[in-house]
């Protein structure tokens, strides 16, 4: 074997140049380069000759380059193959974009927030009966969205893969921002087009709405008359302050429970182990002028804070002590127990996210405040620059990760229907994908998940597992085809019937996996 390096060797032993090489090295010289200074010094590349090994002349002082091992050969052929294909990737092909779904109750500022966040100190704050109707998308790249007080902010993404970031340069995040009507008629709709790689913003107006959690004024004085007279009592009045303080602490807890819990409920059911950063809107109705101060809207937002804790650590709590009892009546390896392992399993617990200093992010959008703090928030997570308190950044392998070539493409032809259509006919969806040369069903199931998790489209399950021939085979006999032979699209109530009953057969903390898929590729 004789063994040489990335330049060669010159005939006086030094060592060559790339541009010295030989013409037969130029592709090997630019796909090693491309992979990196770190990959020109580990690798070489081996020759055989004449079976035997050609002693190599190097100048005194340097190390002889060794022949490679087996293991090393196959390294540098899955490198140099990486480093051809990331020469030929496009420049989108890493994926720079995090989905954020914004979710609460009616009139807590939702829309105030995202506004703020597009349009900064300039935003138009929408007015009461310019309320949200379903939901509302909307684009947001921190880097360009002209904001001056935000510059600090540091939006490139942090890619693990050192030679993928090499090769891609500084790559910017970017956000797709669902805004979600929070009036009770849409909560059902809701979930459907939840996603397991979003970060939820879940906002909540510090129980501003809900008199109820105000303390109520102290009577002290009684008139009668013309006279007032006045009770010395001071020990009944620190009762009676105690008594008013206990029952709008009741209050506001109960109103957590209602407007804040009940949609770590909903996203747990629907994306189990998702982020979801708890904000507070309505800040400046604690400013020191109103009289409440900041220390009470503090104090709620401590009150919230503990409350998801200890919900969510009784919520496990009960969860180990349904799992034993199946354990004692040796049921260990049932459908349910097998479920409950599942949710108990550290990945599918709701990952709450709170502030740098462990409290809850305010926000005030008429007196736009906060902002840099949630906009430094937003960004960091999605750049995996902070952990909220995990060992690994929250969205490793989704944001930062390189986007495969089958993605590429079904994402392209989405965007095609797109500027044509508002909705788009499943059938003739699957139709496009088959003139486009995209039969593997596995692939394109995978495409559509993917796109669904980056918000350029809802999919709602696997109903084209044998919509085509595949690689891999072609689909069973005897399915529900059209005469074209495309399967026809499911009829939702029956597969809405059908999820449910399984849904509350097994737990109420049910996902299912091969929903139903609507007839339509994107929200008008």
């Amino acid at each position: 074997l004789r063994s040489k390096t990335v330049g060669d060797i010159s005939s006086d032993g030094g060592l060559l140049t790339p541009s010295s090489t030989a013409s037969a090295d130029d592709s090997l010289e630019k796909r090693i380069y491309s992979a990196g200074d770190a990959a020109k010094r580990r690798y070489t590349e081996s020759e055989m000759i004449d079976g035997k090994n050609d002693d190599v002349t190097v100048k005194p002082g340097q190390e002889p380059f060794m022949p490679l091992e087996g293991t090393e050969s196959q390294d540098l052929a899955e490198d140099l193959a990486l480093a051809a294909e990331l020469d030929n990737m496009p420049s989108d092909s890493i994926n720079d974009t995090l989905k954020v779904i914004f979710v609460g109750m009616a009139m807590t500022g939702k829309t105030s927030i995202i506004k703020r966040l597009l349009e900064g100190k300039n935003a138009v704050i929408p007015k009461r009966e310019e309320r949200t109707v379903g939901v509302d998308i909307y684009n947001w790249e921190p880097k360009t969205d002209g904001n001056s007080d935000r510059d600090h902010i540091d939006t490139s993404i942090k890619i693990e893969d050192d030679l993928l970031e090499r090769t891609s340069g500084d790559v910017d995040v970017k956000f797709s921002l669902w805004d979600f009507a929070g009036q009770h008629v849409y909560h059902a709709t809701h979930e459907l087009f939840f996603s397991p790689r979003a970060l939820y913003i879940l906002v909540w107006d510090m129980g501003i709405t809900n008199n109820e959690t105000h303390k109520r004024r102290r009577h002290s004085e009684f008139s009668q008359g013309a006279f007032k007279l006045s009770y010395d009592s001071s020990d009944d009045e620190e009762e009676e302050e105690d008594d008013e303080a206990k029952r709008a602490d009741r209050a506001l807890e109960r109103d957590i429970d209602e407007k804040v819990q009940f949609w770590v409920d909903c996203i747990q059911s629907s994306a189990p182990g998702a982020a979801i950063l708890p904000v507070a809107s309505f800040d400046d109705y604690f400013d020191d002028e109103i009289g409440w101060g900041k220390d009470e809207a503090s104090r709620r937002c401590a009150v919230m804070r503990d409350r998801l804790i200890k919900h969510e650590e009784k919520r496990v709590q009960g969860l180990r002590d349904r799992l034993e009892a199946y354990e004692r009546d040796h049921r260990a390896n049932s459908e349910a127990a097998l479920r409950l392992r599942k949710l108990l399993c550290p990945f599918c617990r709701p990952k709450l996210v709170f502030g740098s200093d462990g409290g809850v992010v305010r926000v005030s959008g008429a007196k736009y405040t906060g902002f840099d703090r949630l906009s430094e928030k937003l960004v960091n997570i999605a750049t995996g620059r902070d952990h909220a308190g995990w060992d690994y950044p929250i969205f490793r392998g989704h944001v930062g990760a390189r986007i495969p070539r089958m993605r590429l493409e079904v994402r392209d032809i989405v965007r095609e229907m797109r500027d044509k259509f508002k909705v788009v006919e499943w059938n003739y969806f699957i139709r496009v994908l088959r003139e486009k040369g995209l039969h593997n069903v596995e692939d394109v199931s995978d495409a559509l998940h993917f796109l669904t998790n980056i918000g350029e489209l809802s999919y709602f399950g696997d109903v084209i597992k044998d919509f085509g021939p595949s690689r891999r085979g072609r689909g069973s006999e005897g399915d529900d085809v059209d005469d074209d032979g495309v399967p026809k699209c499911p009829d939702p109530e029956d597969a809405l019937r059908r999820d449910k009953s399984r849904a509350l057969s097994i737990d109420e903390d049910y996902e299912d996996d091969d929903a139903f898929v609507y007839p339509m590729d994107r929200l008008a």
